[in-house]
């Protein structure tokens, strides 16, 4: 029994050294098969250009080992070819020349080396050159616009005169159709500490862009500078108007007057005033308590609110 065995044994051993051997040889011989390679170009700059009616694959015939091929298949072949078309794309646009012919007798040994990195082996490109349609984007040109943006100065500083953005403009380029669809651009939301010094703040716009496919930016933010001066206090005495109160009714307010600090920036002090501004508590029928919030209106935009006293005022109706 144990002989049979041994025997059985021996026969297993000789059949896997001899289909190994065989594998071994098989895989090591030449054979000749076609394929296709991927191709992926660079060097265009592709916010202003866009290209179509491209090669997007190179067929090729292939002679070498079963080794290599395996080689190609596993490692090289999601890897696509790059080819630069930077300098060629320049010559054919000043040219007025919009389609690009592209010799593959250059990527031949790239070609090899891929197919086979240790044996030598035979290429044959089945296309002598390749084509691309490079074709020029439409642009537009947007003025950022500041949104939702808030600022906190230091007590006794305010902005001097206005901020200003940086570029004034940022284009949009893509297919008519689309940039036809973005209105404007705005920032994204931000809070900005600005110091006794101002500043330069970079904020990043809303990326309506995105949207569509076919559309590039020449650039994702902007630059605002908030310039500052020192601001001093003037205090102003306002009676208190009454919006939305029945006429049938007499209303009576206590008090009926508040003192409102303002910060003026230090070069209009003087040149400027409050006189024109308007302290009013909104009232109407849902107004169930006797505390009304008081509101400043009409003064002017350089002017800052520092304070309101008091902020609430009440109210008695007679009848």
């Amino acid at each position: 029994m144990r002989q049979k065995l041994h025997r059985y044994r021996q026969f297993f051993v000789i059949l896997a050294i001899m289909t190994l051997v065989w594998f071994v040889v098989d895989m090591s011989s030449p054979r000749s098969y076609q394929t296709s390679v991927k191709i992926s170009y660079t060097g265009i700059d592709t916010a202003h250009y866009v290209l179509s009616a491209v090669d997007e694959e190179l067929p090729v015939s292939v002679t070498t080992d079963g080794f290599s091929a395996l080689h190609h298949h596993l490692y090289w072949r999601q890897r696509p070819l790059s080819v630069d078309i930077a300098s060629l794309s320049q010559k054919a646009l000043s040219s007025g020349n919009s389609r690009l012919s592209i010799d593959t007798e250059k990527y031949k040994d790239e070609l090899k080396r891929r197919f086979s990195p240790v044996s030598s082996c035979e290429i044959e490109i089945q296309k002598d050159s390749i084509y691309v349609q490079i074709k020029e984007r439409c642009q537009k040109a947007y003025k950022p616009q500041l949104k939702d943006i808030s600022f906190s100065f230091p007590d006794g500083y305010g902005l001097c005169g206005q901020a200003t953005i940086s570029p004034d403009s940022v284009y949009l380029y893509g297919s008519e159709e689309s940039l036809g669809k973005i209105a404007s651009l705005h920032t994204q939301a931000a809070n900005i500490t600005v110091g006794k010094n101002g500043g330069r703040f970079k904020l990043n716009l809303e990326p309506e862009w995105s949207k569509f496919p076919d559309v590039r930016v020449s650039q994702k933010s902007i630059v605002l500078t908030v310039p500052v001066e020192p601001y001093v206090e003037i205090t102003q005495p306002l009676k208190v108007r009454i919006a939305g109160a029945d006429s049938v009714r007499q209303v009576k307010l206590y008090p009926d007057e508040v003192t409102v600090s303002f910060w003026v920036p230090q070069s209009s002090y003087g040149k400027i005033s409050a006189d024109g501004s308007k302290a009013i508590v909104c009232m109407d029928a849902a107004s169930a308590s006797h505390d009304l919030t008081v509101s400043i209106t009409d003064f002017p935009s350089i002017m800052r609110i520092k304070s309101v006293e008091p902020e609430k005022v009440q109210y008695v109706i007679i009848k």
